[in-house]
């Protein structure tokens, strides 16, 4: 993904002004420039999962 990234966004509860500390998440718009395949989609989404701590579904929707 080098030299991909056109933009990291906030979004949802928190840009709203609607965030809950104990019970509300953090969502992301993330902007590249081209496509992703498969593999890189997953593994992106593995790391998330490895970062936030909780455990990876069974078939994560990519």
């Amino acid at each position: 993904m080098d030299n991909q990234l056109i933009g990291v966004y906030l979004h949802g509860s928190i840009v709203l002004n609607a965030f809950i500390a104990k019970s509300s998440d953090i969502d992301l718009l993330i902007v590249i420039q081209d496509s992703l395949d498969i593999p890189t989609k997953l593994a992106i989404v593995r790391d998330i999962i490895e970062i936030d701590g909780k455990s990876c579904p069974q078939n994560p929707a990519v």
